[in-house]
């Protein structure tokens, strides 16, 4: 059975299933140690800093920030027209969902 990368029955399912010991935890802080992958502890002061400083207080709407600086978006990032599309997208698969009982 294969592992899944979701919490919950199916993974603890496939670990018990292949015999393996390990807790979601023991793998999170093993995947944090991967050069550039991020953790609650690295992530959460950059997260707090682009919603509460002033430095940041200037970025509007398509602003994509990486770490600790502003980053260059392509042209479709920023179109209302297609952010109104995707809205429109998700609430018809929400609503799909809902009236499937899912």
């Amino acid at each position: 059975m294969p592992l899944t990368p979701c919490r919950g029955p199916p993974t603890s399912t496939a670990r018990e299933a292949a015999g393996v010991a390990y807790s979601d935890s023991q793998i999170g802080r093993a995947i944090e140690r991967i050069p550039g992958v991020s953790s609650p502890r690295r992530s959460g002061p950059a997260l707090a800093s682009i919603v509460l400083d002033d430095r940041w207080a200037r970025l509007e709407d398509g602003a994509f920030v990486v770490v600790d600086a502003e980053r260059d978006v392509k042209p479709f990032a920023t179109d209302p027209a297609r952010e109104a599309r995707l809205w429109e997208a998700t609430t018809e698969l929400l609503n799909a969902a809902e009236r499937a009982g899912a």
